[in-house]
């Protein structure tokens, strides 16, 4: 006669076998940490055309070299400047954690500029808000700050992604920052 399970742990009267309560165990844990994987905001094709390779430095130092190439760059916002047929960002760039979240706890890297084709709102592209940026660069702009003149590699961005302000949780999160639901890793 088979054996019916009654709960967790226990066959009919009899602890479980110690290599089913180990799997179990084991299966939970991973399904926990699937779920709490972490997800970058941008498109999937996008980001697999994105080179990851190329760094901030390289895009200031060896613009010729990593010229139309499409890389992801983030950082806090200095100026937002609307034209009449696009939008130019100015970013203190920082690098990007494993969400594509710029990592402000990390040193800035320098300054660089977005171009966006068409209006965005300044005042919700404000200073001090976190963007995260795939696109392509196209070269430097050098500009004047305080006494210098500095490079900024130039980016015209496919993709944008506004972080909400920290003191704001997510959509769909609930305080402490809980979010409740079920991960699908493709």
């Amino acid at each position: 006669m088979g054996r019916i399970v009654t709960g967790i742990g226990r066959i009919k009267g009899e602890l479980m076998p110690l290599q089913l309560t180990r799997a179990l165990l084991i299966s939970t844990a991973l399904s926990l940490l699937l779920s709490a994987c972490a997800v970058s905001p941008f498109n999937k094709v996008g980001l697999e055309q994105t080179d990851r390779t190329v760094s901030y430095t390289q895009a200031v130092q060896n613009s010729d070299t990593v010229r139309d190439r499409q890389v992801l760059f983030g950082g806090s916002i200095i100026s937002t400047h609307n034209f009449a047929d696009h939008t130019e960002i100015i970013l203190l760039a920082y690098p990007v954690d494993n969400t594509d979240r710029p990592n402000t706890s990390a040193a800035p890297l320098g300054r660089f500029i977005v171009v966006h084709p068409g209006y965005l709102e300044g005042t919700q592209y404000a200073p001090g808000r976190l963007l995260s940026v795939r696109g392509t660069l196209r070269g430097v702009r050098v500009l004047p700050l305080e006494q210098n003149q500095y490079t900024h590699p130039l980016l015209n961005a496919h993709e944008l992604y506004l972080w909400p302000r920290d003191d704001t949780p997510p959509q769909g999160y609930f305080p402490p920052w809980l979010h409740i639901g079920i991960g699908v890793v493709l």
